[in-house]
């Protein structure tokens, strides 16, 4: 996804090649939309249904002894609400459960699909959505239920099942890398010159310099602004001798767009 703002005027059409999945109205689009951006689509990954539904059915036929259910992502709630439905099931079946979402948006999410209002920790990372779950007295009793993408970071299971938890983690999605013809478009927008390149996640930080080595990278004649929406994302960016130019103080679609348009002007390119 490729953004160009001219709300500022310091900003040369800034172009920031967005690496998220996402239709043209989706809700990065729509952040970046709402401060000026123009916006089109390069996705660097692909959201796909896992390669088996088997772990999670076996969950679901579970759900009795199911205490707590937590949530990482907008997908993986979108995706358990999916399968509930071809299995016949419905959200009033886990009524019983306290649900847990890693941040705001997620929790939206699942409050739209009819969800309960869950558990959101006031930092929106795994780590604290297990600690905020754990301050409410999870014992080796309870039972959680991670419905997530099939190549989760492990850090709230870790913290879980240290707590004595039993963990049943099972994908409800899983991301895959975009096509070589999308990688040549990519490619391609990097080579006319792009201001500003945005990361959603560490997998699309990974990818990405899979496909383009930092070594390279550092070759292009305008070297573009890293932003990222939030401190594991820029940690992903820290592992390959990079940094981010700015991260997101808000975990979110708008907090990545405001640090994009708030950079500070001296440092932008001028209009020309």
């Amino acid at each position: 996804m490729i953004a160009s703002t001219t709300t500022e005027s310091h900003f040369r059409s800034a172009l920031a090649l967005i690496t998220r999945e996402e239709p043209v109205d989706g809700p990065l689009s729509q952040a970046l939309q709402s401060v000026g951006i123009r916006v089109c689509h390069h996705p660097v990954l692909v959201t796909r249904s896992p390669p088996s539904w088997q772990a999670f059915d076996a969950a679901w036929l579970q759900r009795q002894q199911v205490d707590w259910v937590g949530f990482t992502s907008q997908r993986a709630v979108r995706g358990f609400y999916q399968r509930l439905a071809t299995l016949g099931g419905n959200l009033g079946e886990l009524s019983h459960c306290r649900i847990a979402c890693i941040g705001p948006s997620t929790a939206d999410v699942w409050v739209a699909l009819g969800g309960q209002p869950p558990l959101v920790p006031e930092v929106f990372h795994a780590e604290a959505l297990g600690a905020a779950m754990l301050k409410t007295g999870i014992t080796s009793d309870h039972c959680c239920w991670l419905p997530q993408a099939l190549q989760a970071r492990e850090a709230l299971g870790v913290l879980l099942r240290a707590a004595g938890s039993k963990v049943l983690a099972t994908p409800t999605y899983q991301i895959l890398p975009a096509s070589s013809a999308v990688v040549r478009a990519w490619r391609e927008t990097l080579e006319k010159g792009v201001d500003w390149i945005t990361f959603t996640s560490p997998s699309a930080v990974e990818h990405w310099f899979d496909r383009l080595p930092p070594s390279e990278w550092l070759q292009l004649t305008q070297l573009p602004k890293i932003a990222c929406i939030g401190p594991s994302t820029s940690a992903a960016i820290d592992e390959l001798s990079l940094s981010a130019d700015v991260t997101a103080t808000s975990h979110n679609f708008a907090g990545l767009a405001d640090v994009i348009v708030h950079f500070p002007k001296d440092q932008n390119t001028p209009v020309s």
